[in-house]
């Protein structure tokens, strides 16, 4: 698979992380199929404004790199919370064995 890592940041310097809901003028976005030979039939988002002004620059985006990036995103938030949920099971157990010892 060919990667374009550039792609996805726009000549305003933008990044789009993740699956992009509308390119950086605020247009909605269509999904196409490339047809150059290296790309043939690989899907990406493209502003709707591109294809009026093609000589303009807007949003450009591989659709499967944007599944990796929402696959990322999610991935660090589950890691978070299971370290959220160690920090509260390690704090709750050690508050109720400093109150059980107060009771005893």
């Amino acid at each position: 698979m060919s990667s374009s890592s550039a792609s996805s940041i726009s000549h305003t310097g933008r990044q789009t992380t993740g699956i992009p809901t509308r390119c950086w003028c605020g247009a909605n976005l269509t999904t196409f199929g490339a047809q150059t030979k290296e790309n043939l039939f690989r899907r990406f988002y493209r502003c709707e404004i591109w294809l009026k002004r093609k000589n303009e620059h807007h949003l450009f985006k591989w659709v499967d790199e944007a599944i990796v990036d929402e696959i990322n995103i999610v991935d660090a938030k589950h890691s978070q919370l299971k370290e959220d949920v160690d920090d509260f099971k390690l704090s709750t157990t050690t508050t109720l064995e400093k109150q059980a010892k107060q009771i005893q």
